[in-house]
C-alpha cells in the first residue's frame, strides 16, 4: 500500500469456509521425527485436495497444519454449506484413521490427532 497499490476487495453475499488445524500439533510434532511429521502433514492434506476436489470446494491456503477450504467464493453454490459440512465429516475420519495408524506406531501416552471444529459466516447485506 505504501507503494501505491491499491485495496482489492470484493462483496461475496454468501460463503462458506472451513478452516481447519491439528489439535496441539507442537506436541504431537515433538514425538515424531521431522520427515514423519512432513510425512503426517503430506498425507492429511493430499487427501483433504482429494476430497475438496470431490465436494467441488475451494482450496484456499495450506499453513503448517492449517487448511482452509471455501465454498461460494469463486462462483455462487445454493449448497456451498452442506458441502462444507460433508468434507468437514468426511475431514474427521480422515484424522481419525491417521490417528489410529499413528498411534498403532508410538506408545499409548503418546498424542492423538485431533481437528478443531469449524464455524460458518454469513454477510447479511450489512456494511
Amino acid at each position: 500500500m505504501r507503494q501505491g497499490e491499491t485495496v482489492i476487495a470484493d462483496r461475496i453475499p454468501e460463503a462458506t469456509v472451513l478452516f481447519s488445524d491439528v489439535v496441539d500439533f507442537t506436541g504431537l510434532s515433538a514425538t515424531l521425527a521431522p520427515e514423519e511429521t512432513v510425512k503426517l502433514l503430506g498425507l492429511l492434506f493430499s487427501q483433504f485436495d482429494d476430497l475438496a476436489l470431490r465436494c467441488g470446494l475451494e482450496t484456499i491456503k495450506t499453513i503448517g497444519d492449517g487448511y482452509m477450504v471455501t465454498s461460494g467464493v469463486l462462483e455462487r453454490r445454493p449448497d456451498g454449506a452442506s458441502a462444507v459440512a460433508e468434507m468437514a465429516l468426511s475431514m474427521l475420519e480422515i484424522t481419525e484413521t491417521a490417528g489410529r495408524v499413528l498411534r498403532g506406531k508410538q506408545d499409548e501416552n503418546s498424542a492423538s490427532i485431533r481437528m478443531r471444529k469449524c464455524r460458518r459466516m454469513r454477510d447479511e447485506g450489512r456494511a
